[in-house]
């Protein structure tokens, strides 16, 4: 018996329409996945406004640090953060970086003020497992207690990363 081989023109479509299918979907999650990347979305004025907000908070921590002047500051990003409207993907990872970085500015005010109403108790304030507890963007992935101003430089630092990540989308 003869085996019959029945390849033909019409498996030549199937595999071109198989392979245009892959194409398309390839092409579809690209464009999900990846607007900011591939320039179709872009941070709106708003937003722009937010992350100068933020990157403000972070200057009145320049020099001698005066504890109003940088509440103040926090309390006019925080405002602003609250009616920033999310329009695309650019904004929507500008709101979710500039979150993490108010969080970490929040648990900086929030330490700095336990010290200087002198509660400051290092087995408590001084584990950064109590930050990590109620902030959900601070990680701290240190586990040693800190003094206040290793935690205030600690959180800073943790902040400014979320603030650089928002300022590297804007500027795109």
């Amino acid at each position: 018996m003869q085996r019959v081989d029945h390849r033909g023109p019409g498996d030549r479509t199937v595999l071109m329409y198989l392979g245009g299918v892959a194409t398309i979907l390839a092409a579809v999650v690209a464009f999900t996945v990846y607007p900011v990347e591939l320039g179709l979305a872009h941070a709106a004025e708003s937003a722009k406004r937010v992350v100068i907000a933020v990157a403000e908070i972070d200057a009145t921590l320049d020099g001698e640090p005066d504890f109003i002047e940088y509440s103040e500051s926090l309390y006019s990003a925080l405002a602003a953060h609250r009616v920033m409207p999310v329009r695309n993907a650019a904004d929507n990872r500008v709101e979710h970086a500039v979150s993490g970085a108010l969080d970490c500015y929040a648990a900086l005010r929030e330490a700095w003020q336990i010290e200087r109403e002198g509660a400051w108790d290092p087995l408590v304030h001084g584990d950064p497992a109590y930050w990590r507890s109620f902030h959900h963007a601070v990680e701290l992935p240190i586990e040693a207690p800190v003094s206040p101003q290793e935690l205030r430089e600690l959180l800073r630092a943790e902040a400014w990363a979320y603030a650089e990540e928002a300022l590297s989308i804007v500027e795109r």
